[in-house]
């Protein structure tokens, strides 16, 4: 996804401009202004080096919880490799 798409689809559908800018937010939090489609580039590559991406992208977050702090490793990717990723603004209620 690119934001000429996005902004395409918005300007066909006639979105007004309020929504818009929701819009535009929401893909920018989502994004950090960097928009690709990681699930097309993760299923491009092997079982093990997507999963060594994904266990690189989520250290931060592993790190972060006691559970996870004397787990086997391979236990700990296992369970990283089964997350899925979220994005709620803040402030919107899924």
């Amino acid at each position: 996804m690119n934001v000429k798409q996005v902004e395409e689809y918005m300007a066909y559908r006639k979105l007004p401009r309020t929504m818009r800018a929701k819009i535009t937010e929401y893909f920018e939090h989502r994004y950090q202004g960097k928009f690709f489609d990681e699930d097309a580039i993760l299923g491009e590559l092997s079982e093990k080096l997507r999963e060594d991406v994904i266990n690189y992208n989520c250290r931060s977050l592993v790190a972060s919880v006691p559970f996870f702090a004397h787990a086997d490793p391979d236990f700990v990717s296992e369970v990283v490799t089964k997350l899925k990723y979220e994005v709620f603004q803040p402030g919107i209620k899924p």
